[in-house]
């Protein structure tokens, strides 16, 4: 986006999501009410207009129908499964929206495991968050102050973050959709404890693969009794976030080798 218009040095991003075109949607909208309007107006049949509202919404109910089905419960397991299997205390670092906003959502309104602090990567570079994080835990969060191997101020200040935690005795937990590389930053020694990472060391800045913990055994689900998926919609990210809540199943299965690690790899971010 803005090839020609944007410096080069500014980052380009062109993705597929609805709040990129929400002016492409507002202009269609006006026209086709318009379009719509005049037509009834010619005809002299009301109804037309009535129909064009009704026709878009007919049409894509389905598609975006969260009522039942995965979709009515995919946000809280997931949230449930990410507070649980996290440590008491702990300051979980999550990676964005996804495994964001169901946590806040538990822990605020259902008062699920208020003793976690969830930090999301992601939101780290506005001014506002960080400081909000250590106003709400009175640590001394220097934002400006520079880490080794840190690429992006996301990475920096969550570096921060984690050794202000460490310092105050509070264990450091991820997601998986935090990166092995943004892990390396927050501490060191991870393992697989059910469906989060958990250090057990300081950070070294050393890109390693997790080690699985035995005890995840323990958050496996019988396949009866894991949330069932719905066919794919147009966001499937109940779906894919479901999928996460198998990466403990994954790394403790009988065999860790094709499918089974490149899932782990890519999905669960275990290397």
């Amino acid at each position: 986006l803005g090839w020609g218009v944007l410096p080069d040095s500014t980052p380009h991003e062109a993705r597929e999501r609805d709040y990129f075109f929400v002016l492409g949607f507002w202009a269609w909208g006006c026209l086709a009410g318009y379009g719509a309007l005049a037509l009834a107006r010619r005809r002299g049949a009301p109804w037309v207009a009535l129909a064009a509202c009704i026709v878009p919404l007919v049409g894509n109910w389905r598609g975006a129908d969260r009522s039942r089905g995965p979709e009515s419960t995919a946000a809280r397991d997931v949230a449930h499964a990410f507070l649980d299997a996290a440590p008491r205390n702990a300051v979980l670092f999550t990676g964005g929206d996804n495994d964001s906003y169901p946590l806040w959502y538990a822990q605020q309104v259902e008062g699920w495991r208020r003793d976690v602090l969830p930090v999301t990567l992601s939101l780290l570079p506005a001014d506002w968050y960080a400081n909000e994080i250590a106003r709400r835990t009175g640590w001394r969060l220097p934002l400006d102050e520079p880490v080794a191997g840190a690429h992006w101020s996301s990475e920096q200040r969550a570096a921060l973050v984690a050794r202000a935690a460490r310092a105050a005795g509070r264990p450091i937990a991820a997601t998986p959709l935090v990166t092995a590389a943004e892990r390396s930053l927050l501490g060191s020694g991870w393992r697989l404890a059910g469906y989060d990472y958990v250090s057990d060391a300081d950070a070294t800045g050393a890109i390693e693969p997790a080690v699985v913990d035995r005890a995840a055994l323990r958050w496996i689900r019988e396949p009866a009794a894991s949330p069932s998926r719905s066919d794919p919609k147009v966001d499937d990210v109940a779906n894919v976030m479901l999928r996460l809540l198998d990466c403990p199943r994954l790394a403790l299965g009988p065999a860790r080798a094709g499918a089974g690690a490149d899932s782990l790899e890519v999905k669960c971010n275990l290397q």
